[in-house]
This record gives C-alpha cells, structure tokens and sequence, in this order.
C-alpha cells in the first residue's frame, strides 16, 4: 500500500471469534425441533448469506415462522457460552486502537444475533458502526455494507481495510474499492478464499498484529 490505512473493518463469525459451533449447534435445535433432523455442515453453508430470521424463516410454514425464529435465538443465545474470541484478536484490536485507526463492523448476521455475540464477548464499544444483514437490502458480495460503513466513518475507501474469512467478504471488498485481508485462521475452505486474490492473507491473528506493529502497508 502506498497510503495509510485508516479504518479496519471486520467480519464477526470466523474472524472475530470461532461462533461456526454455536451457529451450528443453534440451528440444529431450531431444525431437530421444527425439521425433525439436523443439517449437515455442508447443508448449512450453504444457506448463509441472508440473516438468519430469513433463512429460519423460509425453512418453516408461514404460520409458526415467527414461533421458529425466536427459538432459533433463543438456541443462539443459551448456547452462547464458551464462545470466545481467537487468540491475537483482543491485541489485535488493543494496537489498532493505540495507533487511532477506526474499527468497524460488516457482518451478514442479523442484528439481533450479533448483539448477542458482541455483547457476550464484551467488545461492542470496540466498533462503531456495526453494519448488520438488517442494514442493507443486498448482502455479502455486494458490496453495499462496506459502502454503508464508509459513508459512516468518513474514511475515503483506498484508506479502509476490510478483514473476512469468506470469499464474500473479499470479492465485497473488491467491489467497494478497498484493501482486503483475508483472515485465514478459521480453516473453512481457505484455498476458495486464496482464490479470490486478497491483497494480504493471514495465518492467524497474531500475524496481522505483527504487520500492523510493523508499520506494513504505511499503517
């Protein structure tokens, strides 16, 4: 980079912390009570993108959608615990602080979920904003939120940073004309994340701290 990052914003499930348990086990309850089965990982996958009103919503009959989705979060919420954030996160976040750079958030999750997570982790005044799934009309790839978030920060796009462990938040990234990181520390499907050429990919978080430390990309 020949210009100086100003604002970073993240992605929740996958690169904050490793919520893909709690999502799975929270919609197995919904579908093992509603469906009468679980869903594989794969068949769960691929259903993310909406929020997750939507995607519980659209599984159910019209009549008890609304009975459904609360259970969901309520599942959401009761199996909360034990979610914690990735190692290098929390000093991640303490340095970008140190050096005044803005921290924001752009997730697909709905609202309602991701002030769960962001509560129950205790980092909700760490960002501002938090763009959700309930936010905009488009989700990730389009890049809508990120667009969203900038207009928000003030923070011109050649000098935003977006961090994801999904190709959508990349090819979103893309999309807006920002830096993209992808955050490879979850595992799930790195090589189709890579294969969306990210200008910089990380490990783990304890890498992208040492590049922030060392004042790569001008930071």
């Amino acid at each position: 980079m020949t210009c100086m990052i100003e604002a970073f914003i993240f992605d929740v499930d996958g690169t904050l912390a490793d919520t893909y348990p709690l999502i799975t086990r929270a919609f197995n309850g919904f579908a093992y009570k509603y469906l009468g089965r679980v869903l594989t990982m794969q068949e769960l996958v691929s259903k993310f993108g909406p929020t997750e009103s939507e995607i519980v919503g659209n599984m159910v009959r019209p009549e008890i959608r609304r009975e459904a989705i609360e259970y969901y979060y309520r599942c959401y919420e009761d199996f909360h615990d034990g979610t914690r954030l990735y190692g290098g996160i929390p000093e991640l976040l303490s340095e970008l602080e140190r050096r005044e750079k803005k921290k924001a958030i752009f997730t697909g999750k709905g609202r309602r979920s991701t002030d769960i997570t962001l509560d129950k982790l205790d980092i909700a005044h760490r960002f501002s904003p938090v763009v959700t799934g309930d936010d905009v009309n488009c989700p990730k790839p389009n890049p809508e939120g990120i667009i969203t978030v900038i207009e928000k920060t003030g923070v011109a796009p050649h000098q935003t940073a977006m961090v994801g462990d999904h190709r959508s938040d990349i090819l979103a990234g893309r999309a807006a004309g920002v830096f993209t990181i992808a955050a490879l520390w979850h595992g799930y499907n790195n090589a189709a994340l890579l294969d969306t050429k990210p200008d910089m990919a990380f490990n783990t978080p304890f890498e992208m701290l040492e590049w922030v430390k060392n004042g790569r990309g001008n930071l």
